[in-house]
């Protein structure tokens, strides 16, 4: 099929910069790098990201939610039980003594702020720590 049609952007000079950085990492032009973002989001197709990508990044994590948002595979369960087994053991294990969903948010949310403030929509948040739950009684 023939490109006939345009899209302008306009972007301030770090945005510019950050976008070729990316584009340079995926092995991929900046046009098509932005076309399979932007095609992702219109479709609401979720992408999936790759195995060695790790959801202790807040930058990863921000990703898998929205790939969530727009109607991917997966639920807010599934990310907090990856979430878990990211994270390990270390302070998510002390989170979870506190007892109720509300104080295991609020103690996840002191220990990864990064990566959950803002992020989780509040009716998910059960979902979420019901996966981060899940997982460590598969650990068990």
């Amino acid at each position: 099929m023939a490109k006939t049609e345009h899209i302008m952007l306009r972007v301030d000079a770090a945005t510019k910069q950050r976008l070729e950085q990316a584009s340079r990492r995926a092995g991929k032009t900046l046009t098509d790098f932005l076309l399979e973002a932007a095609d992702c989001a219109a479709t609401g197709l979720a992408f999936i990201l790759p195995d060695n990508w790790n959801l202790n990044s807040p930058a990863v994590f921000a990703l898998r939610v929205a790939a969530i948002r727009v109607g991917g595979s997966q639920g807010y369960e599934q990310l907090g039980y990856d979430f878990a087994s990211a994270v390990g053991r270390g302070d998510i294990g002390k989170c979870l003594s506190r007892g109720a969903h509300e104080e295991v948010w609020n103690s996840l949310c002191g220990a990864y702020p990064a990566h959950l403030e803002g992020l989780i929509p509040k009716r998910r948040r059960r979902q979420f720590i019901q996966g981060v739950l899940r997982y460590y009684r598969d650990q068990s």
